[in-house]
């Protein structure tokens, strides 16, 4: 049950800053197909690629997958790695949109984890 709870605190606190941080916008990147001036595989509006939200969310469930059971982290990191090259193929992100995507949900999830820990930490009263 412990594992669970963590679970639950490390996604609910890492995904909504990890997406939040992409909408910043501090690096702006077109999508391929307004670049590239094509029809992208599937429809997708012309806005900001950069961070990929669907590489965000799938990011942070493998680092927690990760901490939680290493076998299960391998199995979704392996999903989220083959969603980022979809997303490329299909035209709607850049390779940098879905790597800069796993970079920040790492980062994310590892502070919010730690951040975690550190509160539940029990205090002394001395």
């Amino acid at each position: 049950m412990e594992k669970e709870s963590h679970f639950c605190r490390i996604f609910g606190g890492a995904d909504l800053p990890g997406r939040s941080f992409g909408r910043i916008a501090l690096y702006f990147d077109p999508r391929p197909f307004v670049a590239g001036h094509f029809t992208p595989l599937l429809y997708h509006i012309p806005d900001n690629g950069f961070p990929s939200d669907h590489l965000l969310l799938v990011s942070v469930i493998a680092m927690i997958g990760t901490y939680w059971n290493k076998k299960l982290g391998a199995v979704l990191w392996i999903l989220a790695v083959i969603i980022a090259i979809a997303r490329v193929y299909v035209g709607v992100h850049h390779v940098i949109d879905v790597v800069g995507s796993m970079v920040i949900a790492i980062a994310v999830t590892m502070m919010v984890r730690r951040i975690i820990f550190i509160l539940s930490e029990p205090k002394n009263k001395y």
